[in-house]
């Protein structure tokens, strides 16, 4: 018998487009492809370190979310939690598909669209984070005005 205890940071009854900003957690416990039990964590607005402490305290493993930010991958990595993001749907949905195959070809509606990024291949959470560049605006310094549009004196 395998218990997996896992968490799905909520927005009413759905996934969180964003694990940050949830204001509360499912937390389910998984054992042998059933739901034993399940209960609600309330965030009460803390910081992602601390949002991932809680959830490590309470014994979570298994983190489903939408969006996860990811210069706090080697913090959850640190606590033991595995973050599976990139999800959307009804939570006790998304629940019932991983209590029936892991999640293993989860297409839609759990799997959200990513229209701007969607050519980008994801970054492995020990990758360095990009530093944007120097000056203002798109490497043009001076925030996009040029000499040009000066005004003249």
């Amino acid at each position: 018998m395998t218990t997996t205890r896992l968490a799905i940071p909520l927005f009413g009854d759905v996934v969180a487009p964003r694990f940050g900003f949830a204001d509360e957690v499912l937390v389910a416990d998984v054992e042998d492809g059933a739901v034993v039990s399940t209960q609600r964590l309330v965030m009460d607005g803390a910081a992602w370190p601390e949002r991932l402490g809680r959830l490590a305290d309470s014994g979570v493993r298994l983190l489903l979310c939408g969006g996860f930010n990811r210069r706090f991958w080697p913090v959850a990595d640190s606590y033991g939690i595995q973050v599976v993001w990139g999800l959307a749907g009804r939570a006790d949905q998304l629940i019932a598909a991983y209590c029936r195959d892991g999640l293993q070809g989860v297409e839609e509606p759990f799997r959200t669209a990513r229209r701007c990024c969607s050519a980008r291949p994801v970054p492995a959470p020990d990758a360095p984070l990009e530093t944007p560049a120097e000056g203002r605006g798109r490497n043009r310094g001076r925030g996009g005005r040029g000499r040009r549009n000066q005004r003249r004196r």
